[in-house]
């Protein structure tokens, strides 16, 4: 919005024009309160002439408040006197209004799902189902482990194929306006040309939506996601491989102690039952450990 002209060029022009243009600006300006530059200008830019006719001073509008007069008026006005501000007492604005937080287990922060927190009693029953589905003889924190990052890749997958579905690559969108339009009619018997308002398309736009962005960033979130149960799963065999190694280590052991103690029934034993360990597979190096132990 433009700027209103300040009422005082005018006022400075009257003065002027009063004097027969023989007062100086100087004096003008001392008398509004400016500086003899501002006078200056008014003068240079409106082309004062002494033939030029005294003009009346527009009144201030009452309802616009100048920032000067505002300040005084805020500072120690007593406009807000028994005011203490807020909702009255026992008003029922808020009632059934539990703050402002949004309700537990909703998933608005959720973007790509890479650090979604995942809770049973919000998980669905296909992902309830594939939770309990998942079995193995681990350490319980890396057998949750394995079991989250599972129903997090499936969950992300999921995202990825209801963005292909549901969004398109290109929208299109047409911008119409009323414009007036030229035609021959005829008025009076006679062919003149009239005007009318028609509906013209001026502007139609294609907008490359960001579905592919949203795909990648999912994908890169999936491929952290896989590499992370990766890890979770050869953690899981480095602790397989470390109670067999653990076992066949105390069946040594065992045996070390029957050959100090009993050295001829030991000797026996292994001539006999001594089996090839570099042909067994883990299953059969794992029953082996358990029946010494036994």
């Amino acid at each position: 919005m433009a700027r209103k002209r300040d009422p005082r060029r005018i006022e400075a022009k009257n003065m002027w024009l009063e004097s027969g243009g023989e007062m100086k600006l100087v004096d003008i300006a001392n008398k509004l309160g400016c500086s003899s530059n501002q006078i200056r200008k008014w003068k240079s830019t409106e082309k004062w002439s002494i033939d030029d006719e005294i003009e009346s001073v527009p009144k201030l509008n009452s309802n616009v408040t100048n920032e000067k007069e505002r300040y005084h008026k805020l500072k120690g006005n007593s406009n807000a006197i028994g005011n203490r501000g807020g909702a009255p007492p026992g008003n029922g604005n808020a009632v059934g209004n539990v703050g402002g937080s949004a309700p537990i287990g909703n998933k608005n922060a959720v973007t790509t799902g890479e650090f979604e927190t995942l809770s049973w009693e919000f998980l669905t029953e296909r992902e309830q189902q594939l939770y309990e589905s998942m079995d193995g003889n681990l350490v319980t924190h890396i057998n949750q482990t394995i079991r989250e990052l599972e129903i997090r890749k499936r969950r992300m997958m999921e995202r990825i194929a209801n963005i292909e579905k549901s969004m398109s690559d290109i929208e299109r969108s047409t911008l119409k306006q009323l414009r007036e339009k030229e035609y021959i009619g005829e008025k009076n018997g006679k062919k003149v040309v009239l005007h009318r308002q028609e509906l013209v398309t001026v502007e139609e736009r294609e907008k490359v939506t960001a579905k592919i962005d949203r795909i990648l960033s999912l994908e890169n979130s999936l491929n952290n996601v896989t590499n992370q149960l990766i890890r979770a799963i050869k953690q899981q065999s480095d602790l397989e491989q470390a109670e067999l190694k653990k076992g066949l280590i105390r069946s040594q052991t065992s045996l070390n102690r029957e050959k100090l103690y009993k050295p001829d029934e030991a000797n026996k034993s292994t001539a006999v039952n001594k089996p090839d360990f570099s042909g067994m597979s883990t299953e059969e190096l794992r029953s082996y450990a358990a029946s010494l132990r036994k």
